[in-house]
């Protein structure tokens, strides 16, 4: 039986350690799907993916988990991986704000303490 890891930036979904498989509501069973052959189609799910990862190519083994479609898997009215597209980019920007504004304290602070004496 082959091995399967989503590809999506932040998604950790291997089908290794099937102990360690986080699986969303939306999804009844976690299941792992192969870019579609059609150009068109595939070209639409590369754009999706790549939204996260750096020199992101695609080949005949990547793979999306359930996880990122609205159903838990591709449908005629949602074809294409949509959801929880590029968590690490979150994960990030947001910590980095954090600290940017911590900084902003920090000299509004110094400012204020300045002025006051």
């Amino acid at each position: 039986m082959p091995n399967y890891r989503c590809c999506v930036a932040g998604c950790n979904n291997d089908s290794r350690y099937p102990d360690r498989l986080f699986k969303r509501t939306q999804v009844t069973e976690l299941k792992f799907h192969y870019f579609p052959k059609d150009s068109l189609k595939r070209q639409h799910w590369v754009n999706q993916v790549k939204k996260g990862l750096i020199n992101f190519t695609v080949s005949d083994n990547k793979v999306v988990c359930s996880n990122h479609f609205e159903f838990g898997k591709p449908t005629f009215a949602f074809p294409n991986p949509t959801l929880y597209m590029n968590i690490r980019n979150a994960e990030k920007e947001s910590s980095t704000k954090r600290r940017k504004l911590e900084r902003f304290d920090v000299i509004l602070e110094s400012e204020a303490n300045s002025s006051s004496t």
